[in-house]
């Protein structure tokens, strides 16, 4: 998260959309990403099959 006096650093953007980046008063990607996205995945495929062939040993 960065202060929004760091504004000036980011690629350009629209500025009446500056609510989508806001969470508290400051400048936080993360909380943009959660608002603006429709799904999203935080592992890769490799780990992901990790994942189901550990689930499935008895």
């Amino acid at each position: 998260m960065m202060s929004w006096d760091m504004v000036n650093y980011m690629p350009a953007f629209d500025h009446y959309k500056w609510g989508l980046l806001d969470w508290n008063g400051l400048i936080n990607p993360l909380a943009s990403m959660i608002k603006c996205c429709s799904a999203f995945t935080t592992v890769s495929e490799g780990y992901l099959e990790e994942l189901f062939v550990s689930f499935k040993r008895p």
